[in-house]
């Protein structure tokens, strides 16, 4: 991201310096064939923005092959400001190719703004030999990315 990125109010980026291509991991995901095939593993960690941050906690059901949590606590960095909660609404894990990469899940984000139910995507993998880590990102309206998120078992 540029320095200085310029955000809205709800901490989406609206700086035309930034753009989806910013986003990027190290590739050190768990092949899709060595995810577990059984257990639920339970992942907290971060969710961080342009000027956001929050926390995350999310569940993988590997036998069921399914992935749910929310995003909490989030708050504007430059102000302090209370930001609104999402919910990652459950989906499959399963092998999907998105944003030219390979990815573990996509499924549907809700959160609930100045009284009105939005809703937009989120998608992530699971990292390191033994699906450690989860790293993922949420978009927003216009399909760019809006907030990351990181957790470890």
């Amino acid at each position: 991201m540029p320095k200085n990125v310029k955000t809205d109010r709800y901490g989406r980026v609206i700086d035309e310096r930034a753009s989806a291509d910013d986003i990027s991991n190290f590739d050190l995901s768990t092949k899709f064939e060595n995810l577990p095939t059984i257990g639920v593993y339970h992942y907290s960690g971060v969710s961080f923005g342009a000027n956001s941050e929050g926390k995350l906690s999310l569940n993988a059901d590997f036998a069921n092959k399914k992935v749910s949590g929310e995003i909490t606590n989030r708050r504007l960095l430059s102000t302090g400001n209370a930001l609104f909660d999402i919910d990652l609404l459950e989906t499959s894990i399963r092998q999907i190719s998105s944003r030219e990469e390979d990815v573990h899940f996509v499924g549907m984000a809700k959160s609930k703004v100045d009284g009105y139910d939005v809703h937009s995507a989120y998608g992530g993998k699971f990292m390191g030999p033994n699906a450690e880590e989860v790293l993922g990102y949420i978009v927003d309206d216009n399909a760019d990315p809006y907030e990351a998120f990181a957790g470890k078992k």
